[in-house]
């Protein structure tokens, strides 16, 4: 039985070009969110929009799993930077996540642990990652690997960096979901990584072109994980809009 590949962006920008890329067989609506099943390539696939936030990435990655028995999950859409090193419109490959809005401090736990559970920082698939990596690399995309860190807000105060910097040393911050994902896929034993693009400095407020950075960091994710998964994919396409970010 051929594996198959779970993939979850979260929002619609963020799967609109792997939808284009697919060719659909069926589409199954659970919890109000669409599953896209299909193929890409030679590749078996589910795609799906959780939308914003850890329960519907949750949701989403813990549907792949019981409904359409992925093997592996990878993430698609956008973060912020958390190193001045990374830019807007560079990418970030998770090789680990973490939930950096768990907070059991008082009852002795140190910040981001998830009482009762063995780990709450969620190892990547390493073959996983190097496919992204090696993948952003193709598409001459600027390309860093790390921990990704998420939370349910966006984080605009500098005394928030410095503190997600001090305490959990993530290279980007998301509000999509990564450390969920890793949990559902840590949990069911199964693989994942994500795929981060840039969209934003962490700290700040959104610039005027926050609405354009997004839509070229979401496009440049899209593009690793079609580079990832199609042979021979053909982007320059695309490339070519994005290679100015």
């Amino acid at each position: 039985m051929a594996k198959i590949i779970g993939i979850v962006g979260g929002r619609a920008g963020d799967i609109r070009l792997l939808r284009k890329a697919m060719h659909v067989q069926s589409v199954r609506n659970t919890a109000s969110i669409s599953f896209y099943r299909g193929t890409m390539g030679n590749r078996q696939i589910v795609l799906c929009q959780s939308g914003v936030g850890k329960v519907n990435a949750a949701l989403a990655a813990q549907t792949l799993v019981d409904t359409f028995h992925v093997s592996t999950i990878l993430g698609t859409g956008i973060a912020g930077s958390l190193r001045s090193g990374i830019g807007i419109g560079n990418l970030v490959v998770a090789t680990k996540s973490q939930q950096h809005d768990v907070n059991f401090t008082a009852l002795g736990y140190p910040p981001g642990v998830i009482p009762g559970m063995k780990t709450s920082v969620f190892i990547a698939t390493p073959a996983w990652v190097h496919k992204a990596y090696r993948s952003a690399h193709q598409l001459g995309f600027p390309v860093y690997k790390g921990k990704v860190l998420s939370g349910d807000e966006f984080v605009a105060s500098p005394q928030a960096v410095a503190h997600l910097r001090r305490t959990f040393g993530g290279l980007c911050v998301d509000s999509i979901g990564a450390g969920a994902i890793g949990q559902v896929a840590y949990k069911n034993k199964i693989g994942y990584t994500v795929i981060r693009g840039i969209s934003d400095k962490a700290g700040t407020t959104p610039s005027k072109n926050f609405s354009r950075n997004s839509r070229i960091a979401s496009l440049k994710s899209q593009l690793v994980i079609l580079t990832m998964l199609i042979p021979n994919y053909s982007s320059s396409y695309h490339t070519q809009q994005v290679s100015g970010a």
